[in-house]
């Protein structure tokens, strides 16, 4: 250690001995990180009595009942040429002063920079399958919808280390066939809730997978959601092969069966076609959906999914689907090709619908004249644009709702609002007339001319 580095070095230790000094030097201490060099002056608000003699004493001024103190580097470093420690230079002091190396903010940020870049690097090195490389490369340039990731790098390591190996490693073992969230947890990281989602490492992974699939472009990306985040989650997972829950999310239908990919070839399962013969209706669970090639109508032509194409209804409305089963039970008929979702489009209904057209099927969809309905008809029309046609769906069926309702509620500009979203070109008419009518039309008043559809 040379002269100076020894003069620097007293220097600090008498002024961090002399207690009317703290604030001053925390103050130079921040201004010069700030400015980057030393210039510039700061002012003690209040001094104190220590600090006013301290000061006072030191600068050769008197600072006695001043409501603030204001000095700058220069009069420091000219008050400091007249003390036994002349020579010294000040950046030395505040180091030694704070017994750390100070800093400026623009060295700070281009090491924190350098060390950001370099963690990145190492971990698109050692994971680079393209799901892995899309999340990482996004998260290194702090993209739109990497508010976690951006957290969980922050927080330090070990803790984003652990994290982001977690999420790496699954993202990295995507699997190519349905399994079960709690199972593939387990295989990854030995622990099968470690992916839940009220976990960090769970809220990671969905962010990850949630940019991913933006990234896919899905076609209904930046729709607004009817869907409770429950069920946007299990939807997400679902379209990366990953079940949370596949019992209690189900369709029920009629009048259809359904084939399994075997290692020997495709093969119908018998009890949806013996349903079909006993009139019988199913509740098809999340678990069964996943694991069929493909559905078709039931009868005699049932076969493969490049026969001819076979017409399928779907109905949201549970009171419908029953409606029309009642309808061709009291009368002995075959039940129909018909698919009730209950409500809004849950995983399920996707699962049912995907396998629908996997068959070959042309899918007619009825729902109610409201904005709710119009959203859910308009992202089936996105989803599957060859294979989605309205069924009872006009413009003239609307006004036939209206008619016949009677007194109905007036819909709100809030929920109006919601047709802002709805792009399909099918549906432009409809919506300016819900628009402009302020009512909505329910599938109730067209059950007959459904029945009639079907039994034609």
């Amino acid at each position: 250690m040379d002269t100076l580095d020894t003069l620097a070095n007293a220097a600090a230790a008498y002024f961090r001995s002399q207690r009317g000094f703290d604030r001053l030097f925390s103050l130079f201490i921040k201004k010069y990180q700030t400015l980057g060099r030393l210039a510039g002056k700061v002012t003690l608000t209040r001094p104190s009595p220590e600090e006013a003699q301290s000061l006072a004493a030191f600068f050769r001024m008197n600072y006695d009942n001043k409501p603030s103190i204001t000095i700058s580097f220069a009069q420091f470093a000219e008050a400091l040429e007249q003390t036994r420690f002349a020579g010294a230079n000040i950046i030395t002091i505040l180091n030694a002063y704070a017994q750390t190396p100070v800093i400026t903010n623009q060295e700070s940020k281009t090491l924190a920079d350098t060390a950001r870049d370099k963690f990145f690097a190492r971990l698109i090195s050692k994971y680079g399958n393209q799901p892995c490389r899309t999340w990482l490369t996004a998260v290194r340039h702090k993209a739109p919808g990497t508010r976690r990731a951006q957290a969980a790098y922050e927080q330090g390591a070990p803790e984003n280390q652990s994290l982001f190996t977690i999420t790496l490693n699954a993202l990295s073992q995507l699997p190519d066939s349905y399994e079960r969230l709690p199972l593939f947890a387990g295989r990854i990281t030995g622990n099968p809730h470690a992916l839940d989602a009220d976990t960090p490492a769970g809220r990671l992974f969905l962010e990850a997978l949630k940019l991913i699939s933006h990234k896919r472009c899905r076609p209904d990306h930046g729709q607004p959601s009817l869907r409770s985040p429950a069920e946007e989650e299990a939807e997400l997972l679902y379209s990366f092969h990953l079940l949370r829950d596949d019992l209690q999310n189900f369709v029920t239908c009629s009048g259809l069966t359904a084939f399994k990919t075997f290692t020997t070839g495709s093969r119908e399962l018998v009890y949806w076609r013996e349903a079909w013969l006993a009139g019988a209706v199913l509740n098809i669970p999340l678990r069964e959906l996943v694991n069929l090639s493909h559905i078709v109508p039931a009868g005699p032509q049932a076969s493969s999914p490049s026969a001819s194409r076979k017409n399928v209804y779907i109905v949201e409305n549970a009171g419908i689907f029953s409606t029309i089963i009642d309808y061709f039970t009291a009368n002995s008929l075959p039940l129909p090709p018909l698919l009730c979702t209950h409500g809004n489009f849950k995983l399920a209904s996707w699962a049912a619908i995907d396998r629908l057209t996997a068959g070959n099927c042309t899918l007619y969809y009825s729902g109610d004249f409201d904005p709710e309905g119009l959203l859910m008809a308009d992202r089936l029309l996105s989803r599957y644009p060859n294979q989605v046609k309205l069924w009872r769906y006009s413009l003239d069926d609307y006004f036939t709702c209206l008619k016949e309702a009677g007194e109905t509620v007036e819909i709100t500009a809030s929920r109006l609002k919601k047709l802002n979203s709805v792009t399909s070109p099918a549906l432009a008419d409809i919506v300016q007339a819900l628009r402009s009518a302020k009512r909505a039309g329910y599938q109730e008043t067209l059950v007959n001319e459904l029945i009639q559809d079907l039994s034609s």
